[in-house]
C-alpha cells in the first residue's frame, strides 16, 4: 500500500470511529446498558482519534 494513502485511511479511521463508537453507545443506552466504563472507554478512544488526526493531517 502506497504510504500516502495508509496515512490519509488511517486519519479517516480517527475522524471516523468516534463518531461511530458513540452512535453505538447511544444506542446501547437506549436497551439499558449503563455501564460508566463505556463513557470512559469512549472518551479515550476519541482523545486517541484526535491524536491520530492532529499528528497525520498536514
Amino acid at each position: 500500500m502506497d504510504p500516502d494513502a495508509m496515512i490519509a485511511r488511517l486519519v479517516a479511521l480517527g475522524e471516523k470511529i468516534p463518531d461511530a463508537l458513540s452512535d453505538i453507545l447511544k444506542e446501547a443506552r437506549v436497551e439499558g446498558l449503563k455501564e460508566p466504563v463505556l463513557d470512559t472507554m469512549l472518551d479515550g478512544i476519541s482523545a486517541r482519534g484526535k491524536a491520530i488526526v492532529q499528528q497525520y493531517s498536514a
